[in-house]
């Protein structure tokens, strides 16, 4: 086996190991609490991949990654890791369209060496361990997130990665249009973004202003209630002084009553003295 194809076939393997812990980091399933979950995945995925490449070659190989690869991937970590499917299909998904950085990092220290195959191959697995810890540490928490957002959200986040999966594999896997098709598909292309890009703008600005509609409604909500429970509170202090007011009142209009049966008049003028007093004390007025 010469180096070129021994590098290529090492560079496979390193791009399997990438897209699967990418994936799984993304569906929120980390390698320090499955650390045999992990090896098993990659294990069994590697001989796959391995047979099929030595029995059908490197072309049918990467043509077959959807069936072989991507979709056993996406139906393991929806039924074996319970993700929800909208989660299952980002997580690949993402997977792969992250590793377009590390495809761009090889062909870019290639363009300096003529484009040689073996030194794109070298620079594509030297980068994938640093790429892969971006992925974990910078990208994979954000992503994770998702699962508290509603379907809607989830099905805006999945067009992007689903876009980039179709047409990079019509464009540049099925067919060579990318490279061969001219203006055509360069302004097919660009139209196609721009208009993804507009259409997820939009209805991201639309839930985002029902979201904060909705903020808004409830803090006003919010404020109604506090306000509502504030004078409930202040109904029930008005009640108890009025009760305890009730009850001083008969009070003194029974020992007035008193006082005028028994002719105590001075007394109860005495009295009422003494209670306007007391009020002119406590109100404070004249």
């Amino acid at each position: 086996m010469s180096i070129v194809l021994l590098m290529n076939f090492i560079n496979y393997g390193f791009v399997l190991f990438f897209g699967i812990v990418a994936a799984l980091y993304l569906a929120d399933f980390p390698f320090g609490e499955h650390k045999k979950f992990y090896m098993l995945t990659i294990l069994g995925f590697g001989a796959i991949q391995l047979l099929f490449y030595l029995a059908m070659g490197e072309s049918a190989l990467y043509k077959c990654y959807p069936l072989l690869i991507h979709l056993p991937l996406i139906l393991l970590i929806r039924f074996v890791l319970h993700r929800n499917l909208y989660i299952s299909m980002i997580a690949v998904l993402s997977a792969y369209l992250l590793c377009t950085p590390r495809k761009m990092f090889g062909t870019f220290v290639a363009f300096f060496f003529d484009y040689d195959p073996l030194v794109s191959d070298i620079a594509t697995t030297l980068i994938t361990i640093p790429l892969l810890c971006i992925v974990i540490n910078y990208i994979a928490p954000y992503v994770i997130k998702l699962k508290y957002e509603s379907k809607i959200i989830l099905f805006l986040f999945f067009l992007l990665p689903l876009a980039y999966y179709i047409l990079e594999y019509s464009f540049t896997v099925y067919t060579s249009l990318l490279y061969t098709g001219g203006a055509l598909v360069a302004d097919f292309l660009d139209s196609f973004l721009v208009c993804l890009y507009f259409i997820l703008s939009i209805l991201t600005i639309d839930i985002s202003s029902q979201r904060n509609k909705v903020a808004q409604e409830n803090l006003l909500l919010t404020t109604v209630t506090s306000q509502a429970k504030m004078e409930i509170t202040q109904l029930s202090q008005l009640q108890k002084q009025t009760a305890i007011y009730r009850h001083d009142l008969k009070h003194h209009m029974n020992f007035l009553k008193n006082c005028i049966e028994q002719n105590k008049t001075d007394e109860a003028l005495h009295y009422i003295h003494e209670i306007c007093t007391n009020l002119t004390h406590t109100t404070g007025t004249k």
